[in-house]
């Protein structure tokens, strides 16, 4: 008789070294080599199973599925890890959703397996498996972990790699983390024990856009998610996604996700971050902060760190010219630019940044020694033939021609500043073409660094 163990046993067993990923796909012959061999490209101290849920394709892909796995079953493709399986299936099914839940129970997944799934047109970055196995196992208690979400294009070339974020469990589990309210969590990148997905009991084969927001939400009830300060996969952005049908996303969500007894509780959650994110001073507690896994330079290690939303996990760290890293010191906003800015979920743009004015902005830097530091400045332009000068004690220190960047991109403006131990004044000086409106430089950061 096969012997039953509780549910606080299942969350006690370690990790076995397995990891199942699935693959749903469907149509999608054009990108699944990239995906498959960003997956059997994986090294390190585990047993790697692929399975492959296919929804009768009618363009090859189960057929280029097919040659992978005979390549392995072959020897024919150098394996980097203890052990690599792979399998597929393609039959008929309900939606994405379903077709990932066929494909777990196809692989059987056992509490102590690290679990995951990567869209078809998705890549995982060298080492993430290795990094999520390691990370779970220094810290047992992480049953869910996310990381830093990243984006391409259709040609998998990087075009964005976003601000790292947290997801309380009180605002992931009231559905606020919707991209109308806080940020998704992004699925590719993210692993999670196998009890959890039991416990959850999986996807909900109904939903057809909105099953991973769905799924978000259940694991958060039973368990932090912690997010990683690093980046474990790419996400293709290309026409023809699922993704990009927002409006019948929210629908769903609207209409299937959340219940109507479960509204009130979600508004009212809403409401409580508000009151929390505009209290001054910025206020602190467990109920709006979130679980992160970061680097600290100093040990040479990976700690866990809470943090509130919605700041980032850490100031910006460089190398600097002696090879040891330093802190970014902000600036203070003193006069000239715009009130801070809300944030965008459909521009990433964090709240606080700032338009600056076509006069002198000046913001202070606070400085603990004099000498010289790297200046650098994050803004986004929506001008053509934009200047930047940089100011101090009366002399221009800087002249920088700003590229045009929209809503697509951040750019990046450094120099170097001379300063004086203590408060340092120091003006930004924005010029166009005459005539043209001079509110077309967003400010998201002003900082500089110890060189």
């Amino acid at each position: 008789m096969e012997k039953q163990i509780s549910r606080d046993q299942e969350r006690d067993i370690s990790l076995s070294g397995r990891v199942c990923i699935v693959i749903p796909s469907r149509n999608a012959r054009e990108f699944l080599d990239q995906t498959l061999f960003s997956l059997v490209s994986q090294a390190g101290p585990f047993r790697l199973h692929i399975h492959v849920q296919d929804g009768e394709s009618s363009d090859g892909t189960l057929e280029a599925a097919e040659a992978w796995r005979l390549r392995l079953q072959a020897g024919h493709v150098p394996v980097l890890c203890e052990e690599i399986a792979m399998s597929t299936a393609s039959e008929a099914d309900a939606g994405m959703y379903d077709a990932i839940n066929k494909g777990f129970t196809k692989l059987q997944a056992e509490p102590g397996d690290l679990m995951a799934w990567l869209n078809a047109d998705d890549v995982l970055l060298p080492g993430a498996v290795r990094f999520a196995m390691d990370r779970m196992r220094q810290f047992p208690e992480i049953a869910w972990m996310g990381s830093r979400p990243s984006e391409a294009d259709a040609g998998m070339v990087t075009t964005k790699i976003h601000e790292p974020q947290v997801y309380p469990s009180k605002t992931l589990a009231a559905g606020l983390h919707d991209g109308r309210h806080l940020r998704f969590v992004m699925q590719e990148g993210s692993f999670w024990r196998g009890w959890l997905w039991r416990e959850a009991g999986g996807l909900r084969p109904d939903l057809r856009l909105a099953g991973d927001f769905d799924l978000w939400r259940r694991f958060a009830s039973i368990t932090p998610l912690y997010t990683a300060d690093v980046v474990l996969a790419v996400h293709r952005r290309h026409a023809g996604q699922l993704s990009k049908a927002m409006e019948a996303y929210y629908r769903e969500i609207d209409e299937l996700v959340i219940r109507e007894e479960d509204k009130a509780r979600t508004a009212a959650c809403w409401r409580a971050y508000e009151a929390w994110r505009d209290a001054e001073p910025f206020a602190s507690g467990a109920d709006f902060s979130g679980s992160a896994v970061v680097f600290d330079p100093s040990r040479g290690a990976w700690e866990e760190e809470t943090r509130p939303l919605p700041v980032p996990l850490r100031p910006s760290l460089t190398q600097t010219i002696t090879g040891q890293p330093a802190a970014m010191i902000p600036a203070r906003y003193v006069s000239g630019f715009s009130e801070p800015q809300p944030g965008s979920q459909n521009w990433n743009l964090l709240a606080g940044s700032r338009f600056a004015s076509s006069g002198a902005n000046r913001v202070e830097f606070l400085v603990p020694r004099r000498r010289v530091y790297a200046l650098q400045i994050v803004c986004r332009n929506f001008s053509k033939e934009l200047r930047l000068s940089v100011r101090r004690t009366g002399a221009e220190v800087l002249s920088i021609a700003v590229p045009p960047t929209g809503h697509e991109r951040e750019t990046v403006l450094t120099g170097s500043l001379y300063l004086d131990a203590g408060a340092n004044t120091v003006e930004l000086l924005v010029d166009g073409p005459d005539g043209a409106p001079q509110r077309g430089l967003l400010v998201a950061s002003v900082g500089v660094l110890p060189l």
